[in-house]
Order: C-alpha cells, then structure tokens, then sequence
C-alpha cells in the first residue's frame, strides 16, 4: 500500500495576539510543536478474499497505547467496492509531535457485510510502523508491502 501525505505545521501560539500596532501578546517561550499530518491510502493489486467478485476493501489505522499495550481505532477510510486498487478518498488526520514515537498498524479488510465486526471480514493484510517512519518519507510518499495473514 502506499501512502501519501501533507503536512501542516502547527505552533501552539495560542496566546500570541497581533493587532494592526503589533502584537498584544508574547508568544510563550517554551511550546510545543506539532505538525498535523493527513494520511491518504492507496493500494495495488490487494488479494482477492470474494469468489465471484473482487475485494471490497476498506483501510483502518489505529495506534498502540504504551500504557496498555492495546491498539485503538484513530482512523478509517471508506469500503470500495470490487476494487484491488483502491484509492480511498477519506484521509485520516493526526498531530506529530517531533519529540513522541507514535507505533501505527494499518490493517486492510475485504468488507462482507457493512456494519458487521471487524472480526467477522476478511483480513487482507497489515502494515505495521511509527509515524516518524512515514513523516521522514522522500517525496511525502511511504510505500510498503501489506503483510498478508497466516495461511
């Protein structure tokens, strides 16, 4: 699958007011810096899970929380139908932090009944990485091989 990105920098300079005669505020001396990025996915030549059909795929992405070890849900794209190379139009957004180390997994599944559990789909493949991996991508592209399930 490969992902694209843009990428805005974003100054917590909440306090910073200008005026027409200037600024009225200082802006902190110690902040904390962030880059929000948009992630779009796009995949080639996913593997076929329906008999008569091609894959219905639909992208998730979710985040390692340190503390549990756990995985949860940030974001997901929308399902398309009967398409091996999707381009999905849903980006999901997040906020680097230069100084945090962010694990994601992304996980593409072939969607056999919308709405159903995650669980009860068909797994195409993973993608397991930091954010800071795809942030220091050349040409804000990161490609990488979708790692199919056991079997």
């Amino acid at each position: 699958c490969l992902l694209t990105m843009r990428r805005r920098r974003r100054d917590d300079f909440s306090d910073y007011i200008t005026s027409p005669s200037g600024p009225v505020a200082s802006p902190p001396l110690k902040h904390e810096s962030t880059t929000q990025v948009e992630l779009h996915i796009r995949c080639e030549n996913l593997a076929k899970k329906d008999t008569l059909s091609q894959s219905d795929p639909q992208a998730f992405l979710f985040e390692e929380d340190t503390a549990s070890g756990k995985w949860i849900e940030i974001g997901r794209t929308e399902m398309i139908k009967n398409n091996p190379n999707p381009q999905f139009i849903s980006g999901v957004q997040l906020d680097y932090r230069f100084e945090s180390s962010r694990k994601l997994r992304f996980v593409v599944i072939d969607i056999d009944k919308v709405g159903g559990k995650m669980e009860d789909q068909k797994l195409i493949g993973t993608i397991d990485t930091t954010l800071a991996q795809i942030i220091a991508a050349v040409g804000r592209q990161w490609t990488m091989p979708l790692v199919p399930p056991p079997g």
